[in-house]
């Protein structure tokens, strides 16, 4: 629905008779607003986020690989890597991203939520998965706090995506209909102009 109501919108806009210039300036100004440059303290807090997660991957997958420190059974072993595999790519993403230095609020934001959501859930599940296949009561008492700790992760990573999203719709509609009275007060001022 939304998305035939952003053509059909499109559309219309593309329909009306507008100043190149005000148009321009229309298009510069939502490049800006969808357009994210990651420089200074921002570029170091990437990087070592995304290394950080990227150690974190490289542990799971060992651990599934060499099944150390704790030993498990070849599922657990394989839901484990399985972790460390989305950790990586959560991490590598994020790396992608900095050495781009940019970020497209619109179609990355979705893309690193879909992932990071999906990432923690199945980390969740590996972790769950492998404390009820160990059957020892103490390594799941303390496994599955982290378990739910990273489903909570995952449900606020998607949670921040949605509330992100939500401001770049209202900026674009202000930005729009700021467009549109600009477009509307100089075809106004053309009209007052013919009459003088």
């Amino acid at each position: 629905m939304s998305a035939d109501y952003g053509k059909f919108r499109d559309n219309l806009i593309s329909l009306e008779q507008f100043n190149p210039e005000i148009h321009q300036h229309y298009l510069e100004e939502m490049e800006k607003m969808f357009t994210q440059e990651i420089t200074g303290v921002r570029k170091f807090g990437w990087w070592a986020r995304d290394l950080f997660l990227f150690l974190v991957g490289l542990v799971l997958m060992s651990s599934a690989i060499f099944d150390q420190p704790i030993s498990l059974p070849i599922a657990g072993r394989w839901l484990w890597g399985l972790s460390g595999a989305f950790t990586l790519g959560i991490a590598l993403l994020g790396m992608r991203l900095a050495w781009k230095k940019k970020i497209d609020l619109r179609n990355d934001s979705k893309f690193i939520a879909l992932v990071g959501s999906s990432g923690m859930t199945v980390v969740a599940f590996s972790i769950m998965f492998a404390a009820f296949i160990m059957r020892d009561l103490q390594n799941m008492t303390t496994m599955v706090p982290i378990a739910l700790l990273a489903i909570i992760i995952g449900i606020l990573i998607g949670l921040d995506n949605r509330v992100q999203q939500g401001e770049l719709n209202t900026r674009e509609k202000l930005l729009e209909i700021e467009y549109r009275l600009a477009a509307l007060d100089e075809r106004l001022q053309s009209g007052k102009g013919g009459k003088n």
